[in-house]
């Protein structure tokens, strides 16, 4: 009985490829299961305060499919005026693990 090893290796790179999930299976924005992103921080106090600042329920805004919370409507108008300048970069997703 002899091995067909080229066989062997495209049935383990199917089986590989086919659990691993598609980049169209992965949300766009990093977003949990209420569909807040950034854990409730307010995006825009990272640049006004160079600080995490707990956004508060009542000052929401969605944009792209995720939820944003701010401290105030302040920082809630300025995103809704500038969304690219204050959501995350890559969806917030961390970086390092987009390899």
């Amino acid at each position: 009985m002899t091995f067909n090893f080229k066989a062997i290796w495209v049935i383990l790179i199917l089986t590989i490829g086919l659990g691993t999930p598609v980049l169209s299976e992965v949300a766009k924005v990093n977003i949990d299961k209420f569909g807040v992103a950034i854990e409730g921080y307010d995006p825009v106090a990272y640049f006004e305060k160079s600080q995490p600042v707990k956004g508060l329920t009542k000052y929401r805004a969605t944009h792209d499919g995720a939820t944003y919370q701010f401290a105030s409507s302040h920082h809630k108008a300025q995103l809704e005026n500038n969304p690219a300048k204050y959501v995350p970069e890559y969806g917030g997703y961390c970086v390092f693990g987009m390899r």
